[in-house]
């Protein structure tokens, strides 16, 4: 055995009497005086085998010595081969020398890099630093090192010169192991920086694996390596190869960890700092796993991680798709891979660690979910055969069929009849799995619900006719522990057909018969159902009605007890009975499910033709329900014989008159009846030609026989004549006839009217049709008639024979004058063309007769002219007359004269004003006593109506032409611009403008001729949408083109209008157009500080700002809403996310702010300090401009307070001797900062007083001291910082126990003129015992993270609870909305029916529709062309100004102010100059600042007629002011002024007549003004009126300047309406928003568990008042109480915030877990 005796490190003048037996050692000893320092290694008790080991294997123990002495020979860091620098580190060399006989072999161990110790510090990618204390004067320095798989293989390094030990070697120590995935000890132990070899540390708790980590592979485990380093505090054993006491003391369970992190010593929980380092070196540097083929997540903008195709891990191949199984699961996971996934974005192959699996569970008819797998929890080493036997034993579990028995008989069996009523037995069902296992519910990891299996029951009727399954029982069954599925007995089934039973297997939660791949199982049975035996009867339907004596039969239906028909037995014999008749029948027969009783006869008096009704009584023994009866309605029989009444032999009649006979039938019981299709006849006999009677017989009663009159020739000689009468039936029924005489004598009717005219005595007898001629226009007087019979005897006339009498001339005869003979005179016609047909008629309805003579006129002597013209009166300008004029000679009736008395024609003489005769020809035509004119025409001038004078020997008569203007000779535009003015456009805006051209003859009068084409021509540099397009004239000659929508270049334009007659052109004045910049549109945003005084401050108020919008002419938009315009301040480029915008919207506007000008005043500025950009933006529906960005500084505050730069704990401290145990703070920095957290004071330096204090309930308590037993310490204060070292309490100082005192930091400084000076306060828990600090540290630790979770917990709690509650106001607030505008709809009479959720979007729609008819209906529009408004200074036209609703005010009004029409009204004086200048004083203008304001009249003074309120007297004809007949769109005010101008106390009235009556009453007490009339009269206020000048001619002629209509009323009526809906659908919409918001937060809230935090909150607080209990504390004023942790959000907060961002606090993270 090699022994390593001893490693010294000597020092002078040892005593050499301590190694008295070690002559070597003393050799060296002696040695020392010589030497300033030296090491000597002894090594003692060398055997033969270790001398050949030192020679034969060099290079192996040297590389162990070097492994042994690495921190000797390389310092603190190692020996890292990575680095390119080299290792300066000289103050130890170590040379092993072996001397052998040829050369001596040396080495340096500084030159040796395959030792372990090196090999560990190269493939080491990371490290973890630790210290730990076991007391409190000893610590261990700690480091565990990361070796990662790269690629292939592991990095843990392997010992060179490991094998297998032997016996001969089992003294060689190897610690390196040679597969680094087995589990080795991790550290190795240094004292003093030499190892300890035969020392290891396996691990300590917080580096071994746990079943918890579950994220780290346990291989990770196996990759880390570590050392311990020891001071001289630690023992070794002499020979330096194992620590004494080391791992015993590492095993105690208090001992402290702390990490060092950048040579900072850092307290923390060990576990979860070294788990968390752990699990970022697997995830940063292991590259285990190979990820092939990657993809983009489809259905996601912004992925978070990468899909893969497959992965190569330890050479095997895992796909998608693939079958795998987990490991380290609860449950273990069989199923199928659908998608890998790495963390991050990747677009090439990659080597990573970690990853997820998305797996399908399998067999998915049994478990069905997805669920994200780590990669570390995939089980390597199941083979897919196993997964797919584990899948398959899992699939026999699912049910596979039904199996049904029946305990208590009545079963069904398939396709087997079965009579109705029977029941079917109580049934027993299983459901059997595969395994022919009875089961309840489906296998796998559901729902307990969803995993119930139920059986459902059906029984379906199927329709015999084919129409569909009908289910008619239908049954759920739940499983029964003992009976499996029981279903009971039923008694139902008593209806025929044919049926199927249906038992099917169903789940539980949604009655569902299949499951995602699984049909569950099912059964049928089908059966049918019969009819039972019969049970009762039913009358059938008859074939006929009754009839005495005639056959006829019954049909008895049968029905079984449940009401199917059913087969009647042969042997049933019925019995019929009746009250008063005689009933039998003949036989039987049996019919299907029928019993029809044979040939019924039934016997009995019938009184009425209509029938008898009787109780007809069926009794058929043998049935249960033997007896029914039936009302059955007897009719009489068939005819037997006829009666005719008179019942008389011979029977007397007048000639002309008709005989009548009333006929009826009797059956053969005597019984009146009737027959269907049967007449009645009666023939004569006894004189030829006499007619034939026919009638046909009624079913009421007895018809009367009679027809024409019968007429006889009878006269002087024959006054009478016998006929017969016979009476049969048709056709022929075997009735016998019936015979009647007749004698007829002379008809008393008259026959003839005989006509005289003579006198007063009978003269000349006019004959029928007879022409009688009387003088034109005089009258026939004495006309007398009689009348005569058939046989010539004259009729007396009575007032009966007058009455009939009637003639044509006269629409009433007069009795009077018919009973004396006489008739009415008879006017004759003037005109010898109209002869009068004169007709007397008599009116007798038995014999009617007329008798007639036409009366002609005869013509008288000449009277006057007559002029007739065959041609059109219509007649063009400077055109003759196309036709010849006719003169006649005519009577004072204007018939010609039969021969005229006076000279011929050529004295005619013919005259007219503008009348051109120089072509006239007069010819004469006396054979046709009439002159033809020719060759008339007229001089130009002013078309309308012309008199033709003809004179003719003092017979004058006048001919009446229209002149009409000439030909189109030009084309003219209507209301043209005066003086060649532009018309005024904007590019890419409407011109509302309509252009009207007229077509004009050739001395300048309006042609109105139609169809005639007209286009539109314009440059090319100009575009009109829509393109002007050819128009046709209307009937008035007029076409128009527009409106349009300009886009042109600014600049000038010309159009010009073109018409096009035949070959002619016409063409119109050019219309010049100005295309400007536009004053409305919008182009840029301008932004600006108007004053930065004071600076922009954290959370003060901003400076004012001013924003401006901008038009394309220059000028700043006016009238722009408050809400387009706002600013936004936000600390991140233009382009981030809005979150971080702070939106500023205007102020109300202010007395002296400038037009054109939005303020925001008052605003605060954002609470952070730092970089800003300010942007102004202007939004409406049509555009969206912003400004530049404008980049201001928000400063700090002056300062507030000192602020640690990291949170701090409540120290706990003791008087003890520890330093630890008396330390309040190891280093602390200290900033000076504005109230809202802002860095400030940056060029402040001064002083920090730090001080002891103590509780504020007990000031006069004993202090303790810091170290020198001082109470105030002085610190530095430099650029607002101050770092504070160190503070430790003094050994043993005074102070009470469990007594919590403060710490004050407060800043001193000549430069902060600030009160109170800035401080910071620490308390901290001040104890007497160290154990019970300990102890009490551990409290107040858990104190500290129980107020921090009541703080968290009571800001998320109110939060949630501030933004429910806020919904539910805003849910009561629109409720409260809807309520009051439903409210106002019923003020409409829109109802509460009318608006519900459903019809108050179809009811908006029809308002919106009915508004937009209304306003396209057609009127009156002013024609005058708009004066562009280049600034608000222009009002615009008079014209434009005012809207009248009456078409007739508006024409007598507008022809009253023709002259102001044109005015264009301006604001100032300044501006009409400059529209005078700019159209060279064409333009008249009125500026309303030099109208004398006090001559205008008062608008609502009273009428003239009217003083102290009461009428002087009743005026007629409604006289208003004209003033109050106008409308105003807008500039009401201005328009007043105006309108007061122009028409001062101008007053309309109905009709010239009403107005006169009304001025000569008001002139008598006062001044009476001008006076208007809605007929176009207008009085002056002179008193002058009539003529051309006080008239107004019609509307078309005034050339479009008139004012405009307003909108119907029914325009505003609807307007109100439609806003109202709109709100209220609006608001409803709203109202669904925030409901829907109310209920997701709601739902937020439980998905969040906000019960459980609550609940939570109340377990903490109960803890931390139990902690401070036993911490001994009482509450101080600074010291939060339970409730002190919810502090209410700030005001910059938002308070619609979700959950979500709380809940991604530690604690909260910590509570999910």
């Amino acid at each position: 055995m090699l022994q390593i005796v001893d490693l010294l490190g000597l020092v002078p003048h040892c005593d050499i009497s301590l190694v008295k037996n070690e002559s070597a050692v003393q050799t060296l000893i002696a040695e020392e005086i010589t030497r300033e320092s030296f090491t000597a290694v002894v090594v003692t008790m060398l055997r033969p085998n270790h001398a050949n080991y030192l020679k034969n294997s060099f290079y192996e123990w040297t590389r162990q010595l070097a492994h042994i002495y690495h921190y000797y020979l390389h310092g603190p860091h190692g020996n890292d081969l990575k680095k390119t620098t080299p290792n300066n580190r000289k103050n130890i060399n170590i040379k092993v020398r072996l001397l052998k006989p040829k050369q001596d072999v040396e080495l340096n161990l500084r030159d040796v890099s395959d030792d372990m110790q090196s090999l560990y510090i190269s493939t080491t990618v990371d490290t973890f630093e630790f210290h730990v204390h076991p007391d409190t004067n000893s610590v261990v320095e700690g480091l565990v090192r990361y070796h990662p798989f790269l690629y292939d293989s592991e990095s843990y390094p392997v010992d060179p010169s490991f094998s297998a030990p032997s016996e001969e070697e089992d003294d060689v120590v190897s610690v390196v192991p040679q597969n680094s995935l087995v589990k080795w000890p991790i550290f190795e132990c240094y004292w003093n920086g030499r190892l300890i070899p035969y020392t290891t540390i396996n691990e300590f708790p917080w580096c071994s694996p746990k079943k918890k980590h579950l994220s780290v592979p346990f291989e990770c485990y196996k990759r880390i390596s570590g050392v311990l380093f020891t001071d001289d505090t630690f023992l070794v054993s002499t020979n330096k190869l194992t620590f004494i006491d080391l791992e015993h003391r590492l095993k105690e369970k208090n001992l402290l960890y702390t990490r060092i992190i950048n040579g900072q010593v850092q307290r923390m929980n060990i576990n979860r700092e070294f788990y968390n380092w752990l699990r970022e070196c697997h995830q940063k540097h292991d590259k285990q796993i190979q990820f092939l083929g990657p993809s983009r997540p489809s259905g996601i903008s912004d992925p978070a991680f990468t899909l893969f195709k497959y992965i190569i891990w330890d050479h095997q191949k895992y796909a998608v798709d693939q079958l795998v199984k987990t490991s380290r699961t609860v449950p273990i996971v069989y199923g199928s891979i659908k998608e890998i996934r790495l963390q991050g974005h990747h677009t090439t192959d990659v080597f990573a660690a970690g990853g997820e699996i998305l797996v399908q569970q399998e067999p998915r008819m049994i478990c069905s979910e997805m669920k994200l797998h780590p990669l570390v929890k995939l089980d390597r080493s199941a083979s897919e055969d196993v997964i797919k036997k584990h899948i398959e034993d899992e699939m026999t579990k699912l049910p596979a069929r039904l199996s049904i028995s029946w305990p208590e008989g009545d079963s069904i069996e398939p396709n087997v009849p079965r009579p109705a009523g029977k029941p079917i037995g109580v049934m027993k069902v299983e459901i059997l799995n595969k395994r022919e296992e009875s089961i309840s519910k489906l296998p796998g990891s559901f729902n307990v619900v969803s995993k119930k299996l139920l059986v459902e029951l059906k029984i379906v009727s199927y329709n015999l006719m084919g129409i569909g399954p009908e289910e008619v029982v239908s049954h759920v069954c739940q499983y029964g522990g003992k009976w499996q599925y029981w279903f009971k007995k039923m008694e139902n089934m008593t209806n025929r057909g044919s049926f199927m039973l249906k038992l099917q297997a169903i789940l539980a939660d949604n009655t569902a018969d299949n499951f995602p791949g699984l049909l569950l199982p099912s059964l049928d049975i089908p059966f049918t159902v019969t009819e039972a035996q019969p049970f009762k009867f039913f009358f059938g339907m008859m074939d006929t009605t009754p009839q005495v004596s005639v056959p006829f039969d019954i049909t008895l239906d049968m029905k079984d007890k449940f009401g199917h028909d059913s087969t009647p037995l042969e042997t049933l014999k019925p019995k019929l009975q009746a009250v008063d008749l005689d009933i039998s029948y003949a036989s039987t027969a049996v019919k299907r499910a029928s019993l029809i009783v044979k040939d019924v006869i039934i016997k009995g008096s019938v009184t009425d033709l209509r029938g008898k009704d009787f109780v007809l009584k069926v009794e058929i023994p043998g049935l249960e329900n033997d007896v029914q009866t039936i009302k059955v309605r007897l009719l009489p029989g068939p005819p037997c014989s006829i009666s005719v009444s008179p019942k008389a032999e011979l029977l007397l009649i007048e000639n002309g008159t008709s005989p009548h006979f009333d006929v009826c039938l009797l059956d053969v019981f005597g019984n009146a009846t009737w027959s269907q299709r049967v007449s009645a006849t009666c023939q004569f006999s006894g004189y030829p030609g006499l007619p034939t009677y026919s009638v046909g017989l009624s079913p009421t009663g007895p018809v009367k026989l009679t027809g024409e009159p019968l007429r006889l020739p009878l006269n002087r000689n024959t006054m009478e004549m016998m006929l017969f009468a016979c009476i049969e039936l048709k056709p022929n029924m075997d009735v016998p006839m019936v015979e009647r005489k007749l004698k007829v004598t002379p008809s008393s009717l008259a026959k003839e009217m005989q006509l005289y005219w003579c006198g007063d005595t009978i003269g000349k007898r006019i004959q029928n049709g007879e022409v009688v001629s009387s003088p034109a226009g005089s009258v026939l007087t004495n006309l007398n008639y009689r009348l005569y019979d058939e046989v010539e005897r004259e009729v007396v006339l009575t007032s009966t024979i007058v009455h009939d009498i009637q003639v044509n001339w006269a629409a009433v005869a007069g009795q009077e004058c018919l009973l004396k003979g006489m008739l009415p005179d008879v006017a004759v016609s003037t005109s010898l063309s109209e002869e009068k047909y004169c007709e007397i008629s008599y009116l007798n309805n038995r014999r009617p007769f007329k008798t007639s003579f036409t009366l002609r006129p005869e013509a008288t002597e000449a009277k006057r002219l007559k002029v007739q013209y065959s041609g059109d009166l219509v007649v063009h300008l400077g055109k003759a007359l196309p036709a010849k004029i006719e003169v006649y000679l005519v009577d004072e009736f204007g018939n010609m004269t039969a021969r005229p008395s006076l000279p011929c024609f050529s004295q005619l003489k013919v005259s007219g004003e503008g009348l051109d005769c120089s072509m006239m020809e007069v010819v004469s035509q006396e054979e046709e006593l009439k002159a033809t004119v020719s060759g008339l025409r007229f001089s130009p001038g002013a078309p309308g109506p012309r008199n033709i004078m003809f004179d003719y020997n003092g017979f004058i008569e006048t001919l009446v032409v229209s002149l009409i203007p000439g030909l189109p000779s030009s084309l003219a535009l209507v209301d043209a611009p005066k003086d060649d003015v532009p018309l005024v456009a904007f590019n890419q805006r409407l011109l509302k403008d309509v252009f009207l051209f007229q077509l004009l003859d050739l001395w300048g009068n309006l042609c109105c001729q139609s169809g005639v084409k007209v286009t539109l021509h314009r440059p090319a540099a100009l575009k009109l949408v829509p393109a002007p397009t050819p128009q046709r004239t209307d009937k008035s000659g007029r076409v128009k083109f527009g409106p349009f929508m300009v886009f042109g270049k600014s600049g000038d334009y010309t159009l010009q209008a073109r018409a096009t007659l035949g070959q002619d052109v016409l063409e119109a004045p050019p219309l010049a157009i100005c295309v400007s910049l536009d004053p409305n549109k919008p182009i840029r945003v301008e932004l600006t500080f108007t004053s930065e005084e004071g600076g922009f401050v954290a959370g003060e108020i901003m400076p004012e700002v001013q924003i401006n919008v901008v038009a394309e002419d220059g000028s700043n938009m006016r009238d722009i809403p408050p809400g387009d315009v706002f600013m936004k301040l936000r600390k991140s480029k233009f382009n981030d996310h809005e979150n971080n915008e702070m939106p500023f919207f205007a102020s109300k506007p202010q007395p002296g702010d400038k037009e054109g000008y939005t303020y925001l005043r008052g605003k605060v500025l954002p609470e952070e300090a730092g970089a800003y950009t300010a942007i102004a933006l202007y939004r409406n529906k049509n555009c969206s401009l912003h400004s530049e960005e404008l980049s201001l500084t928000v400063c700090v505050g002056t300062p507030a307070r000192l602020k640690p730069t990291s949170p701090t704990e409540t120290p706990t401290v003791s008087n003890t001797h520890p330093e630890a145990s008396r330390t309040l703070l190891t280093e602390l920095q200290l900033h000076l900062v504005d109230k809202f957290d802002n860095r400030t004071g940056l060029t402040k330096t001064g002083k920090v007083i730090v001080k002891l204090e103590p509780p504020p309930d007990f000031p006069q308590l004993e202090l303790p001291t810091f170290r020198g037993q001082k109470t105030k310490l002085v610190l530095p204060l430099a650029n607002g910082v101050c770092n504070v070292p160190k503070l430790m309490l003094a050994e043993n100082c005074p102070g009470k126990g469990s007594t919590e005192y403060i710490v004050t930091f407060t800043a001193q400084s000549n430069l902060l003129n600030v009160e109170p000076a800035p401080s910071f306060s620490l308390p901290f828990v001040f104890y007497n015992d160290f154990k019970k600090q300990l102890k009490m540290a551990e409290l107040s630790k858990k104190r500290d993270g129980l107020q921090n979770n009541i703080r968290l917990y009571g800001n998320l709690l109110q939060s949630n609870d501030t933004l429910i509650m806020d919904l539910k106001e805003r849910m009561d607030k629109v409720l409260q909305e809807e309520k009051s505008l439903a409210r106002n709809l019923e003020r409409f009479g829109i109802t509460q029916d009318d608006v519900n959720a459903t019809r108050a979007d179809d009811l908006l729609k029809q308002l919106y529709k009915r508004k937009e008819m209304v306003f396209m209906q057609p009127r009156r529009m002013c024609e005058m062309a708009q004066f562009p408004k280049l600034d608000d200074e222009i009002l615009g036209k008079a014209a434009h100004m005012a809207l009248i609703r009456e078409a007739d005010v508006a024409l007598v009004l507008s022809w009253h102010m023709s002259s102001d029409m044109d005015c264009v009204v301006t604001r100032t004086s300044e501006a009409a100059m400059k529209i005078y200048k700019a159209t060279q004083g064409r333009q008249q203008v009125l500026p309303l600042e030099s109208i004398f304001q006090l001559s205008l009249p008062n608008w609502n003074k009273p009428l003239p007629h009217i003083r102290n309120n009461e009428p002087l007297f009743n005026p007629t004809g409604n006289p208003v002011y004209a003033r109050n007949l106008l409308m105003f769109p807008s500039h009401e005010n201005e328009c007043r002024l105006v309108f007061g101008l122009f028409l001062g106390d101008t007053i309309i009235l109905d009709t010239l007549d009403s107005a006169n009556a009304y001025r000569q009453e008001v002139v008598k007490r006062c001044y009476c003004p001008a006076l208007l009339t809605r007929s176009g009269d207008r009085i002056r206020s002179n008193g002058k009126f009539g003529g051309f000048q006080n008239k107004a001619p019609p509307l078309e002629r005034l050339g479009g300047a008139h004012f405009g209509e307003p909108l119907p009323p029914e325009y505003h009526e609807l307007c109100p309406r439609i806003d109202l809906l709109q709100a209220l659908v609006d608001i409803r919409k709203k109202g669904d928003a925030v409901q829907r918001e109310y209920h997701l937060q709601e739902e937020d809230s439980r998905a969040h568990g906000i019960d459980q935090i609550r609940d939570e909150m109340k377990i903490f607080e109960k803890e931390l008042l139990s902690i401070e209990k036993e911490l001994g504390l009482r509450k101080t004023p600074n010291q939060p109480s339970q409730h002190s942790g919810a502090t209410p959000a700030s005001n910059g907060q938002r308070r619609g915030r979700s959950l979500s961002s709380v809940h991604n606090s530690p604690i909260i993270k910590k509570r999910r877990h």
